[in-house]
């Protein structure tokens, strides 16, 4: 595929559509469980597109690692939580739902577990891809 103006704007596109498809995944996560993961791999495909089409270096001035690494670490750092203080603050373990309360309202310990795949997957394998990957000329 070529980089003129209509795949660059396919691309955002996708982009865009996937981001809100992902969350909507990852937001109905109380009711279907395991869409964290569908919803990384979701976004991955369409920012894998955007690193094709628009070039390493301009998908990296667009999407800097950084944010992949951070996604990593919090997603590693919720999954933690999730195993260390459900037993100690709600009698509760890793496979039982249980409610989160968070500034007055609460959420689903099952979203919270399906944000951090999400975040793990999506953050991991691209972080790994922009790491791994060779700076052009």
């Amino acid at each position: 595929m070529t980089n003129n103006i209509l795949s660059r704007f396919s691309a955002n596109v996708v982009l865009g559509v996937s981001w809100v498809i992902a969350w909507q995944h990852v937001l109905y996560a109380d009711h279907l469980p395991g869409d964290g993961f569908t919803a990384g791999v979701l976004l991955l495909i369409a920012l894998m597109q955007e690193f094709v089409i628009l070039g390493y270096r301009r998908a990296a001035l667009k999407l800097p690692d950084q944010i992949f690494h951070s996604a990593l670490v919090a997603g590693i750092l919720l999954l933690a939580a999730l195993m260390v203080l459900p037993p100690l603050l709600y009698d509760a373990w890793l496979l039982e739902s249980f409610e989160i309360p968070v500034f007055g309202t609460s959420f689903s310990s099952t979203l919270v577990f399906d944000i951090a795949i999400f975040l793990l997957v999506g953050g991991g394998a691209l972080s790994y891809i922009v790491s791994s990957r060779e700076v052009e000329p």
